[in-house]
């Protein structure tokens, strides 16, 4: 529980509470403490929060000329936007440095709450452990993560960002309980590092394509591959994916498999593997290149 006089304190501040929460204050701080400049911050929230709605990105530098044109505009002689009053004003309204995901924000949520609509009907004929969600990503193999620990004050040079890429295909249903192989293609027939290999005991699939990308060919052979493993299995499964070019099945004999194809503009919502999937894939091999990089001490060389 709480102290008498700390509740007392809580309603006798409500109004006060309930507007700070309204304008957007962070929710961490133990005592409300008023901005000396009110009618600055008060514009500058106003503005800042009609700018991220637009979808325009900012920088603490665009802020502070943003502030500083609004405390002029207001007769305001003795005010300058620092970097101090700059990082108090990020922190009393919980605001932060975010990454900025380019699909999301064109996805068509009409289009996509329709096909929800519809999809409903489909996938309650399907128990979970036959639909499936199929989706391709490019990844590039030799990019080394762009942060890093360092001695504060040192300079840290990672050299030419790699380019060299590769598409992982990525197959699942939607209890986890089936995952395939990764289906892995890169430009190469038979790539050095498979020299003197038995390709058939990879921990995945690999083709080749001289883009490195999938094409109507490669995706129809799998696809094919993909219905003859469920009709081996007598099990007949719902399957969703893109409208990616190469997803052609318009005349194909599919007869245990019922593909979905997700509408145009919604696959960051609609897509199960873009909801963190492929991004947890892409982490876990990361830190794998990382830690291959790193010389084997001289304990583990004996």
């Amino acid at each position: 529980g709480i102290a008498k006089s700390t509740l007392s304190t809580v309603l006798k501040d409500r109004e006060k509470i309930l507007n700070a929460v309204a304008l957007g204050s962070g929710n961490k701080s133990k005592r409300l403490r008023s901005a000396k400049y009110e009618d600055i911050e008060t514009l500058l929230l106003e503005w800042f929060n009609h700018m991220r709605t637009s979808n325009v990105p900012l920088s603490g530098p665009i802020i502070q000329s943003k502030a500083n044109e609004i405390a002029k505009n207001l007769d305001i002689q003795d005010f300058s936007c620092s970097a101090g009053w700059l990082y108090r004003f990020q922190k009393r309204h919980s605001i932060s440095s975010v990454v900025i995901c380019g699909e999301a924000n064109k996805v068509d949520e009409e289009g996509a709450n329709n096909w929800l609509h519809g999809f409903y009907g489909v996938r309650e004929k399907y128990a979970s452990c036959d639909v499936y969600n199929m989706d391709e990503t490019g990844l590039f193999y030799n990019l080394f993560p762009s942060h890093t620990l360092g001695i504060k004050g040192d300079k840290c040079h990672g050299g030419a960002r790699s380019k060299q890429r590769l598409t992982v295909v990525l197959v699942c249903n939607a209890d986890g309980s089936d995952k395939h192989l990764p289906w892995v293609i890169g430009k190469s027939k038979k790539p050095r590092c498979f020299k003197n290999m038995n390709m058939d005991t990879l921990p995945c699939i690999y083709s080749h394509h001289k883009k490195a990308w999938i094409d109507s060919t490669s995706f129809r052979k799998w696809l094919l591959h993909f219905n003859s493993r469920m009709v081996a299995q007598n099990r007949h499964v719902l399957l969703t994916m893109d409208r990616c070019t190469a997803h052609k099945i318009h005349d194909l004999n599919l007869t245990n498999v019922k593909v979905q194809f997700f509408p145009p503009n919604a696959t960051s919502r609609l897509q199960p593997l873009d909801q963190g999937i492929i991004a947890l894939m892409k982490r876990a091999y990361r830190k794998q290149l990382v830690r291959a990089a790193i010389p084997p001490t001289r304990q583990e060389l004996l």
